[in-house]
């Protein structure tokens, strides 16, 4: 009997630990974009128990849409210390600069934002555009099976 309550007691004391130790690594994080990919990664991390913070340029039109919080961008990057840019490649640079350089001191900043070149963010339709992403596709394959060569 005694070894099977030690091997109770053991299993909650690790178990204790490891809710202790998770805790402790939580992070508030906020996400600069409200768009597609700001609230998938909201969702998936708000699962994991951090806290987000989505950032705006017009935080008032977005109050209500989301289960986040919805700052303005300043005050977005101001309250953590893990800022994720998923704004529009083509916007980024202008979204980040009108933000201003000090608020970033001491954060760490993850970009999942697609690059753009100012050509790729014209409103003229391309192939590309009119795919699932810009990268460039396989060619279609054929409909009739492939034999192998003789």
């Amino acid at each position: 009997m005694r070894n099977i309550a030690s091997a109770s007691t053991s299993h909650t004391v690790r178990l204790f630990q490891w809710r202790t130790l998770h805790e402790r690594h939580l992070m508030n994080i906020s996400i600069i974009g409200t768009g597609h990919v700001a609230t998938t990664l909201a969702a998936s991390w708000s699962k994991a128990g951090h806290a987000i913070t989505l950032g705006s340029r017009d935080p008032q039109s977005k109050a209500g849409q989301f289960e986040y919080p919805v700052a303005s961008l300043a005050d977005a990057v101001a309250a953590s210390d893990v800022i994720v840019n998923a704004t529009p490649g083509g916007q980024s640079v202008e979204i980040f600069t009108s933000i201003g350089a000090d608020t970033f001191a001491g954060k760490t900043v993850i970009d999942v934002a697609n690059a753009a070149s100012p050509a790729s963010t014209s409103s003229t339709p391309t192939r590309a555009s009119a795919r699932c992403c810009r990268m460039p596709c396989p060619p279609p394959r054929s409909s009739k099976p492939s034999t192998p060569p003789p």
